[in-house]
């Protein structure tokens, strides 16, 4: 464990501990590695840590607060423009679509977690399966939708793409260049990525 204190004048004091959870680990493991440094009412946020955004977290705490729930986590729109079809056993086409035609959200990676999240988790299981399954099983799980900018960097062509897109200053996950009162709103702009 390492842990480095950092004081900022927009942070105030923050202590940041560094937790080896292994490389091959899954997200639920990783959380259950962390466990030990929350306190006991603490509610704490993770995130997959390859996507972007210019969610208003505070917004977003909020809300959560509000449910009660024992997890939450950010929902955004797919960005790909793929259609999706359907059709019969035998391959015949009986409907084609847009999916950004479609009521269409998912997982975009930000959660806010209350430390009942442990309790959910098994030994060896990953987040999103059993223990999801679960918290929805009890009425504990909440999505944020958010309508804003989202998207992951999973290629370099993606981490390309945001590097000109911060070369033009067009970078909306950079919420802290922007306006106090319009970052306290969230910003639902839409923006396309390529």
């Amino acid at each position: 464990m390492i842990e480095r204190y950092f004081v900022d004048h927009d942070a105030g004091d923050w202590k940041i501990t560094f937790v080896p959870t292994g490389l091959e680990t899954n997200v639920g493991q990783r959380l259950k590695a962390v466990a030990g440094y929350l306190h006991h009412d603490q509610m704490f946020l993770a995130n997959y840590a390859d996507a972007l955004t210019d969610l208003a977290l505070p917004g977003y705490l909020r809300e959560f607060q509000q449910h009660r729930t024992v997890a939450g986590f950010v929902s955004v729109r797919p960005r790909q423009t793929f259609h999706v079809i359907s059709s019969d056993p035998g391959g015949r086409v009986d409907g084609i679509c847009s999916i950004a035609d479609l009521d269409l959200w998912m997982n975009g990676g930000f959660f806010a977690f209350r430390r009942e999240i442990f309790d959910y988790l098994g030994e060896g299981e990953d987040l999103v399966e059993e223990p999801f399954h679960r918290l929805i099983a009890q009425g504990q799980l909440m999505t944020h939708r958010h309508p804003g900018f989202w998207a992951c960097m999973d290629t370099f062509k993606d981490k390309q793409l945001f590097d000109e897109m911060a070369a033009r200053a067009e970078a909306p996950w950079e919420v802290w260049r922007r306006p106090a009162a319009e970052a306290a709103k969230g910003d639902a702009r839409r923006y396309s990525v390529p």
